[in-house]
């Protein structure tokens, strides 16, 4: 628990230098592979531009996110419930005027709540695509293959709204 900590510190102390940054949050829907069930949550995202110096390379972003997912059984109790802490990288490789595309990443600790309770990592890979619909305001959209280790692989669809904060 004391490496998730240092790690999240971390991925602060590299947003403090940041060139822009954002908040959010989003609902998203999710595909049970192993048993199919959809699911569905919500997250809340703090996402920051990283320095072209700190990667040589332009278009990476970090994203910081807590979410809720739930998937119930038909019976409508719940199946699986869980809270998903990660940390994940994105890169812009396309972007149109108000519209960017990209791949992202993310990999953090789950705390799973039913059908026990345990800590669990998690993780994604996926894409994403914005599009700037008003002055500091994004609406993204989300596709990724989601899984907690040991509990529920799934598809992952999220949609969601980013404020641009002022920079100093």
């Amino acid at each position: 628990m004391r490496g998730l900590f240092l790690f999240l510190a971390l991925a602060l102390l590299v947003s403090s230098v940041a060139l822009s940054r954002e908040v959010g949050g989003g609902l998203a829907l999710g595909y049970g592979t192993a048993k199919p069930t959809v699911g569905f949550g919500g997250s809340v995202y703090y996402r920051y531009d990283i320095p072209e110096s700190f990667f040589k390379v332009k278009g990476f972003s970090g994203q910081l996110s807590v979410g809720y997912t739930t998937f119930p059984k038909e019976d409508q109790s719940a199946e699986y419930t869980f809270i998903p802490v990660k940390y994940g990288l994105g890169y812009t490789a396309y972007t149109q005027d108000k519209v960017e595309l990209g791949v992202l990443g993310d990999l953090g600790v789950a705390f799973v709540s039913k059908p026990e309770s345990a800590t669990k990592i998690t993780g994604g890979v996926g894409g994403f695509v914005t599009y700037s619909a008003a002055p500091n305001v994004k609406v993204v959209g989300t596709l990724k293959y989601s899984a907690v280790v040991g509990t529920k692989n799934y598809l992952d669809v999220g949609v969601g709204v980013l404020y641009t904060l002022p920079t100093k």
